[in-house]
């Protein structure tokens, strides 16, 4: 499976850097004019989307209908539970506001975007997808790239064993297979449920969705966060 350069790895990074840079700007203008009774949650929700806008905003690779827009809504407020959508214009989006199929991403999200054909959008497109859906294990996960986080990393796990010292491919490696499905393998560390770092393999089907598909497990500690 072919890899990707280090460079192209920086790039898709730098994009998603900019992004962040663009969306904490909007959010301090939307937060100075926004009524001072607005709910937490509502602030909440109009962060995420000022996020989402900025991400696909700085992603080449990736792109949307013009007459679509990515929003949240609210499936369980007490619980704070919400989802990313794509819906036309200004759709009503009370259609939403319930946990069937309407709601959910494969049918609710990941369709409604085009995925240039390149390793890059595919990273770029896990990483997007990721941050869109953001849950508590992607918050506790990064990718790694080189040498120095592999080993950075390492030295963060509390008491780690190595599994495969003879580890050697760090970059994502992605390869598009026929008309619609693709591979995506990436290096991560992460503490969710398991302190680990590892090679794991991601497969795109034909909704776009990025399934996981397998692991090789590299190293693994002591410091996982239930999730």
């Amino acid at each position: 499976m072919p890899a990707l350069t280090l460079q192209e790895v920086r790039e898709v990074r730098e994009c998603f850097a900019r992004a962040r840079e663009i969306a904490a700007s909007r959010f301090r203008e939307s937060f100075a004019t926004a009524p001072a009774d607005l709910p937490p949650n509502e602030r909440w929700r109009s962060h995420l989307e000022i996020q989402a806008q900025a991400m696909l905003e700085e992603l080449p690779e990736i792109t949307m209908p013009p007459d679509r827009r990515i929003v949240y809504i609210m499936l369980d407020e007490a619980r704070r539970l919400i989802a990313p959508v794509v819906v036309v214009g200004n759709d009503d989006l009370s259609r939403f506001h319930s946990i069937g199929d309407r709601a959910k991403p494969e049918t609710a999200l990941f369709p409604f975007f085009r995925i240039e054909r390149t390793g890059t959008a595919l990273l770029a497109w896990w990483m997007f997808t990721s941050e869109l859906l953001s849950s508590t294990s992607w918050k506790m996960t990064r990718l790694l790239a080189t040498s120095d986080e592999y080993n950075d990393a390492l030295a963060a796990m509390e008491q780690p064993q190595l599994v495969r010292p003879l580890f050697v491919s760090i970059l994502p490696s992605a390869e598009f297979k026929g008309d619609e499905a693709a591979f995506l393998e990436v290096t991560v560390y992460t503490r969710a449920q398991e302190e680990r770092i590892e090679r794991r393999t991601l497969l795109l089907d034909p909704n776009q969705e990025l399934i996981y598909h397998g692991r090789d497990l590299i190293a693994e500690g002591r410091g996982a966060v239930p999730v």
